[in-house]
């Protein structure tokens, strides 16, 4: 496998243990938590899976969101991916930029896309 994209992959790994972290050890007094940080953690791990695909299969990541949203739709292998990463795109945004996101009903759909995300990608890679 291209190492840039095994790098990416331990990058989308690692996000996700951070979400994972965030959703498991916030204090009960914070208030709301930290649901944005969560659902941002777990876009970004899709964009370094998605990045990974891209690399292994021709040789080149998009660097941009544009570039890669625009490129998602056009590969027939990402169909069955497309909604999820939609989703954890169009949430993350809220979660970065809306001073109030209220995104608590999101995190375990976000977790759940990102779960196919991996899913697909790894089987698409060929990686157990």
């Amino acid at each position: 496998m291209n190492p840039q994209a095994e790098n990416h992959l331990m990058t989308a790994e690692r996000h996700y243990q951070v979400a994972v972290f965030l959703r498991s050890s916030s204090p009960p007094s914070m208030n709301p938590g930290p649901d944005e940080w969560i659902i941002a953690c777990l876009f970004y791990s899709a964009v370094h899976y998605v990045q990974a695909y891209f690399i292994e299969t021709t040789g080149r990541g998009h660097e941009s969101h544009i570039d890669r949203n625009n490129a998602i739709p056009r590969v027939r292998d990402l169909a069955s991916i497309r909604l999820a990463y939609f989703q954890l795109f169009s949430w993350s945004q809220t979660a970065r930029y809306d001073p109030l996101p209220n995104l608590d009903h999101r995190v375990q759909p976000a977790f759940d896309n990102l779960q196919d995300i991996a899913v697909e990608i790894k089987r698409l890679l060929k990686i157990r």
